[in-house]
């Protein structure tokens, strides 16, 4: 209990539950009791009748409120339940304790240009739309997709009509390379106003753009645009809802398509779908991808809605090969070892008697080794053996002189 401007006036009395006989007292009060589990009720009293003036009852072992008597009041009451305390757990044996949590992992990195590709765009009702990532989406990262074109030269996106919005997808758990995003998977983008379901795609001819980060500054990963017309140079020819110039960051027949720009054909067709391999590594598909032999395209829905694919398999690039060795280069008076490979020192007249024996003569030293042991035939097998040592070859056998 503490201290208020008037001591003398403050009473209190706390009866509990269990309690036999009721804890009172006055201001300044501090004691120690014990206090069985249950209801309380704290009684407060003031002889002036004009409050406790400062005063605070508290016992914090038991609750955590502080009660005062309010001004004007002469009498007041509280009531608050006094918890059982749980004991404390007793301590973990050696050996036992809990494993602690694995650390966080770091968020994955934002995708890159060309961490996607648009494998199909159906213009034709129901408009739709799919795209496989090449990267992984990590858990809550999001990507943006919109029908809206490009001007090249502001750098930003052309609004016009029903073309003025994106539509967002976002991860709820990581989504590996060679997940397929339709747009079924896209929903409203948090920053409008939520009105916007799905993306309108023009019945005659659009593109679609998708990006991540926000629509004032986006980062683009992957474009297809099948206007039957060249990617626009200049903003001014983005007079209709259906041209785009080519989205900043992407390189046209890489991960931007445009199968007028790219040869495939000088015709404008409502549908397109990828039909080439659903299974090969990522720089495999991404040759796939770019090679209109690859896509079906038409004017019609139900040609081309069969070829659309739900899912990939990217598998791993292969190894690279390694560097050829660098060629070998020897110093003077060394050559290159036939065998091994490596630098040898080279002895000018061993080199002589061997072309001299590859000719099929006799050397010099070989014939005064000859003539040496026809005088003296008791040294030819010393002879011999100190030619091994010394040789790497065994050469002619000088125990066999040459007929005469």
């Amino acid at each position: 209990m503490s201290s208020g401007s008037w001591d003398t006036e403050v009473s209190w009395s706390l009866a509990c539950e269990s309690l036999a006989d009721p804890i009172t007292g006055g201001a300044p009060y501090s004691a120690t009791h014990a206090v069985p589990p249950g209801t309380c009720t704290l009684s407060m009293y003031d002889s002036y009748g004009d409050g406790w003036d400062g005063a605070e009852w508290s016992a914090p072992d038991w609750t955590d409120q502080s009660f005062s008597l309010s001004t004007r009041a002469s009498a007041g009451s509280a009531t608050f339940v006094v918890a059982l305390s749980s004991p404390p757990l007793p301590p973990f044996p050696p050996g036992l304790a809990p494993a602690p949590p694995p650390p966080l992992r770091p968020p994955l990195p934002p995708l890159s240009p060309g961490d996607c590709m648009v494998v199909a765009a159906l213009s034709d009702n129901p408009d739709a739309f799919s795209l496989v990532l090449l990267s992984t989406l990590g858990k809550g990262q999001s990507i943006a997709a919109t029908d809206m074109g490009w001007k090249p030269e502001s750098g930003a996106f052309s609004a016009y009509s029903s073309e003025s919005f994106s539509v967002v997808h976002t991860a709820s758990d990581d989504e590996p390379p060679g997940t397929v995003l339709t747009q079924a998977d896209f929903g409203d983008d948090p920053a409008t106003s939520g009105w916007n379901p799905a993306l309108s795609l023009s019945d005659y001819r659009d593109q679609l753009l998708v990006y991540q980060g926000a629509e004032s500054d986006p980062t683009f990963l992957c474009a297809f645009d099948w206007t039957g017309s060249d990617w626009k140079t200049y903003d001014s020819e983005l007079s209709s809802d259906y041209y785009s110039g080519l989205p900043k960051g992407l390189t046209n027949g890489v991960d931007a398509l445009n199968p007028y720009s790219q040869g495939w054909s000088s015709m404008h067709y409502d549908n397109w779908a990828y039909k080439g391999t659903a299974s090969a590594d990522i720089d495999a598909l991404r040759e796939a991808f770019v090679d209109g032999s690859n896509w079906e395209s038409s004017s019609t829905r139900s040609t081309v809605a069969a070829y659309v694919k739900t899912a990939f398999t990217v598998m791993p690039n292969p190894p690279s090969a390694p560097p050829p060795p660098a060629p070998l280069t020897c110093g003077p008076n060394t050559e290159i070892d036939g065998a091994s490979r490596q630098c040898v020192i080279s002895c000018p007249s061993r080199r002589r008697n061997l072309e001299s024996a590859s000719a099929g003569q006799p050397s010099a030293a070989q014939s005064v080794v000859e003539a040496f042991l026809l005088r003296h035939p008791d040294a030819a097998d010393d002879f011999w053996q100190m030619q091994r040592m010394l040789s790497k070859d065994d050469g002619p056998d000088f125990r066999q002189p040459a007929s005469a």
